[in-house]
């Protein structure tokens, strides 16, 4: 739910990538050029949601040590234990979540990347492009 429509579009910019192929040797630069850049700010937008719900979960992180540190002291109620662990459990699935969501993009990139290379007769997209965006 929470990543639903976030991914980077693989369909559509393999489809992009193949459609470059076609293009006339004047105009092919400029549309590998433009195609790179939108690849670019698919990941910069995904880097920004990961970086996002990094920082929510580090709040959460945070809420749960001086919880934490209130049982510890003998200053919050006995029920204060499962809702540590709850909290707790929690912080540990969206962690979980989100680097499920990195791995994912990452490799949909590093396929985009290898298709780059394979379509246009080059190894620029895994050697230079891909270490570039990551």
């Amino acid at each position: 739910r929470q990543f639903r429509g976030r991914y980077l579009p693989y369909t559509t910019l393999r489809k992009q990538l193949l459609e470059l192929k076609s293009k006339q040797p004047a105009e092919a630069q400029d549309a590998i050029e433009k195609w790179r850049g939108t690849v670019q700010a698919e990941t910069a937008r995904i880097a920004a949601h990961i970086e996002t719900g990094l920082k929510e979960l580090q709040v959460g992180l945070s809420a749960l040590s001086e919880l934490s540190k209130s049982a510890a002291e003998g200053n919050a109620p006995p029920y204060m234990e499962i809702r540590s662990l709850d909290a707790f459990d929690n912080l540990s699935d969206g962690l979980g979540r989100y680097r499920d969501f990195a791995e994912v993009n990452y490799a949909v990139l590093i396929k985009l990347m290898q298709a780059y290379d394979k379509e246009l007769g080059t190894d620029a997209g895994v050697n230079t492009y891909l270490p570039a965006m990551v």
